[in-house]
């Protein structure tokens, strides 16, 4: 295999010049880089990556931690990170930590070692302060948070989505409203988030009762969704619909349905979270709340190329989310 000497030799010109041509750093007259790009490719040079960030301590890799892998959200997050972090000649590696906090730690020590130039994370029980202190590698939270937090965040307006979800479901005769939040140790906590504050403020602004049982905390995800049914059918009082926190709520949720001879949207109505494929593909189809997920992925990896070039970036980039009307709602009136 050449060795960057070798490409010295075919171009005439040191080692060192080889290297500002390939690092892209330094000043190179034009014949010498011609020359050095030419003996590359006669030569079939592949630059060694490894020994390049031994010396510069540059590993040229971005490290994505997300709380679930199975969920086709955190996918398309990655992707549109990916497509971005290529044309900068960045690497993405993908960690799962399954919820588990532990998990994110180990993770984060890689940036503590400086093991990799940067930090994507969905953590919601992460004390961020903390994290701060520990490491000074650039982070980028994906996910909105409640509070201020020493790190920028990209992800969906929460706050306005649940609004949203909301104002159609009243729009369709809907009062006896429930919603599904995280079971995951929130560092903010439950009666913080966004989205919970969000779904009392509405309301209270229509003048509706918040009962404490339909604000049901579960792990979000399909399990979590046939869950959510057995608490839904042992209910004497049950809400007409339920904004279920994320897709994979609803598609556990209406699997049970279905194995136990409860019709969705005629005994119950339902919206989810993300717009991942399958909620599309099902029968009913599950109306939900469309995050922007490639794009999620592809500002918050804009924002971290900018922090590694040493600029100032947004502290919050929340975007908009879009209503996907399908079959899993009906009207109280139907």
């Amino acid at each position: 295999m050449p060795t960057i000497i070798d490409v010295a030799k075919r171009a005439n010109v040191s080692k060192s010049t080889v290297s500002r041509v390939l690092t892209g750093e330094g000043n190179v007259s034009k014949e010498s880089r011609e020359a050095v790009l030419k003996a590359v490719e006669e030569l079939n040079f592949v630059k060694n990556s490894v020994a390049s960030s031994m010396r510069t301590r540059k590993s040229k890799t971005v490290l994505l931690i997300i709380p679930d892998i199975t969920n086709n959200f955190w996918s398309e997050v990655s992707k549109g990170a990916q497509i971005v972090l290529d044309k900068k000649g960045y690497s993405l590696m993908v960690a799962n930590s399954d919820w588990q906090k532990e998990r994110e730690e180990r993770y984060l020590q890689l940036a503590m070692e400086h093991k990799v130039d940067a930090v994507m994370i969905n953590a919601p029980d992460m004390d961020m302060e903390k994290v701060a202190k520990m490491i000074d590698t650039p982070i980028v939270v994906l996910g909105e948070r409640s509070h201020q937090i020493p790190f920028p965040i990209v992800g969906t307006d929460s706050y306005k989505a649940i609004r949203k979800a909301l104002d159609y479901v009243y729009s369709k005769g809907h009062k006896k409203i429930a919603i599904v939040l995280s079971s995951s140790f929130d560092s903010e906590g439950t009666k913080n988030s966004t989205k919970y504050r969000s779904y009392c403020d509405w309301m209270e602004e229509k003048k509706l009762e918040v009962k404490e049982d339909w604000i049901i905390k579960l792990p979000l995800s399909i399990d979590g969704g046939k869950s959510l049914f057995s608490i839904w059918k042992e209910m004497k009082d049950k809400p007409s619909v339920i904004l279920t926190g994320n897709d994979l709520v609803a598609v556990g949720f209406a699997k049970s349905s279905s194995e136990n001879g409860v019709k969705v949207p005629s005994d119950v109505s339902l919206i989810g979270f993300d717009d991942i494929p399958l909620v599309g593909l099902m029968s009913p189809g599950i109306t939900t709340l469309q995050k922007p997920k490639s794009e999620i992925g592809a500002i918050a990896a804009e924002r971290i190329l900018e922090m590694l070039e040493g600029k100032e970036v947004p502290d919050r980039t929340l975007l908009d989310s879009l209503l996907i009307q399908r079959e899993s709602v009906k009207g109280e009136e139907e």
